[in-house]
C-alpha cells in the first residue's frame, strides 16, 4: 500500500473526490479499524486489527462509483490472506449497521478458536509451539499448501472454516519467517519427538552446563541454530536413555565436539 505524505486520512489522500457520507469511514476508524485504502482500488477500504478482514466503503452516490450501472451495495466485507489479497467475499450491504454486526460477531467467534490460530508468532520458540499445538489439534498440514484447499479425506469437509483461513495463513507465513529448512521436514521432526523429550533443554541447562565448555554452551544458547541443536539432542536420545548422569553429560560433550560444529 502506498504511503501518503499529507495530513489527510489515507482514504481521502488516495481518493480526493471521496466524501464520507454518513460518517462510515470515521466510524470504522473509531472502532479500531485500520485505513488500508489504495488508489488503484475502486473505493476506500479498511481492515480489522488483525488485518484478516477487509471492509470496502464505496461512494454513497452510485453515479460516483467505478461502474454506475452495476447494482452493487455500498459496503462489502472480504477475507484477506497474509499478503493482503482478497480471498473470499462474505458480506454485501447498504447498511453500515450490518457491517458492525458482522465485525462484532466475527470477533466473538475468533475468541472461540484455538489459541495457536489467533496468536501472532514472533520467535522460533513460538513457531515451534504453534506447530506442536496444530499437531495436537489434528490441524497440522503441509505448510507449502494453501490452507483453504485442505480437506479431510474421509468426509470431504474443510479442515478450516473460511473465516479461519486468513488466520491460519498468517500463522503459516510467520512459521516460515521464524524457522529454517523444508517446512514439511521441520514439522515431522518437531511432532515425532516424545513429549518427555521437550524437557531436555531445561535439564541440559540445570545439569550439563557446568561440564560443558563455554563454546558449547554458546552453541546451545544460539537461537539461530535452534533446529540444529534439536537435531543433535534427538541423536542423543537413544544413547542417553538408561545411562547415569555422568555418562549422559559425556554423551552431550562428545556429540558437541564431534558432529555439532
Amino acid at each position: 500500500m502506498p504511503a501518503t505524505t499529507t495530513d489527510k486520512p489515507l482514504h481521502l489522500a488516495e481518493f480526493p473526490r471521496y466524501t464520507d457520507v454518513g460518517g462510515a469511514c470515521a466510524a470504522l476508524l473509531a472502532r479500531g479499524c485500520i485505513d488500508i485504502s489504495w488508489g488503484q482500488d475502486a473505493c476506500p477500504s479498511f481492515a480489522n486489527a488483525e488485518q484478516t478482514v477487509r471492509i470496502f466503503v464505496d461512494y454513497a452516490d452510485p453515479a460516483d462509483r467505478e461502474d454506475p450501472d452495476l447494482q452493487a451495495q455500498r459496503f462489502g466485507i472480504s477475507l484477506l490472506d497474509d499478503y493482503g489479497t482478497v480471498r473470499d467475499d462474505v458480506l454485501a450491504t447498504d447498511d453500515i449497521a450490518d457491517v458492525f454486526a458482522y465485525l462484532d460477531s466475527h470477533a466473538a467467534r475468533v475468541l472461540t478458536w484455538p489459541l495457536w490460530m489467533r496468536t501472532p508468532i514472533r520467535s522460533t520458540a513460538e513457531a515451534e509451539a504453534c506447530i506442536r499445538a496444530m499437531h495436537d489439534d489434528g490441524a497440522l498440514f503441509h505448510l507449502d499448501d494453501d490452507p483453504a484447499s485442505i480437506v479431510e479425506t474421509a468426509s470431504g469437509a474443510p479442515t478450516f472454516l473460511r473465516e479461519q483461513v486468513p488466520y491460519v495463513s498468517h500463522r503459516q507465513q510467520e512459521i516460515r519467517e521464524h524457522t529454517d529448512g523444508d517446512p514439511h521436514e521441520y514439522c515431522v521432526f518437531l511432532t515425532m519427538r516424545p513429549d518427555s523429550w521437550w524437557h531436555l533443554d531445561d535439564a541440559l541447562a540445570r545439569f550439563c552446563y557446568s561440564r560443558l565448555t563455554r563454546e558449547q554452551r554458546e552453541c546451545l544458547d544460539d537461537p539461530t541454530r535452534r533446529e540444529e541443536a534439536l537435531e543433535m539432542l534427538d541423536h542423543l536420545q537413544a544413547r542417553c536413555l538408561g545411562q547415569d548422569g555422568a555418562s549422559f553429560v559425556d554423551s552431550v560433550r562428545n556429540e558437541l565436539d564431534g558432529d555439532w560444529r
